[in-house]
């Protein structure tokens, strides 16, 4: 056997789950959620509807960039980010009891999700701009810049860092969201 057929022997394991896609962020910690919830402006409680979420990398198609995306891409669309900002809404006591009813709808962009390294640590950076409208109103409007890292203590698998480089930096986007929501007063 040939020293490049022992590497890739060595390396199959490593490939079967490099195309995990990146998973919807939990919300802030009960605790932390607990105490915000005692700040929130009661005019926006249950008043805030889920408007337009864009963004996200967009689904591989064709056999080439299929087979890149599992090699080495850890794709996240923009189901992350909705799925994402309606949990946190939710365990704030912000989101509307029915889809399109609120008060307030809180729109989400997703700029930037971009994550390196694959053979050390993985950093992943995220850029949201997020809108919150009142009708044609903008009530509030912030662009959230967040990092994240994955060290080998995370995860053996250099695909699986970049995926948790990317969950966590999206989840502190969330959180400075939340952050600010609950102080905001309109």
């Amino acid at each position: 056997m040939s020293v490049n057929r022992r590497h890739l022997l060595l390396l199959l394991p490593a490939l079967a789950a490099c195309a995990a896609p990146v998973r919807t962020p939990p919300p802030v910690g009960l605790r932390q959620v607990a105490q915000w919830q005692s700040w929130v402006d009661p005019k926006l409680q249950g008043q805030i509807a889920l408007g337009q979420v864009t963004g996200g990398d967009a689904p591989a198609t064709g056999m080439l960039q299929k087979t890149m995306a599992w090699f080495w891409g850890t794709p996240a669309d923009k189901a992350v980010l909705t799925d994402g900002l309606e949990d946190q809404l939710r365990a704030l006591s912000l989101l509307a009891a029915l889809p399109g009813s609120g008060r307030f709808a809180l729109d989400a962009q997703l700029l930037q999700l971009e994550v390196g390294g694959l053979v050390l640590g993985a950093e992943a950076q995220s850029q949201v701009l997020y809108t919150l409208r009142e009708g044609d109103k903008v009530v509030y409007q912030r662009r959230v810049r967040a990092l994240a890292q994955a060290g080998w203590g995370d995860h053996l698998l250099g695909s699986d860092r970049q995926r948790l480089a990317k969950e966590a930096a999206l989840k502190e986007s969330l959180r400075l969201l939340a952050q600010d929501l609950v102080t905001l007063r309109v």
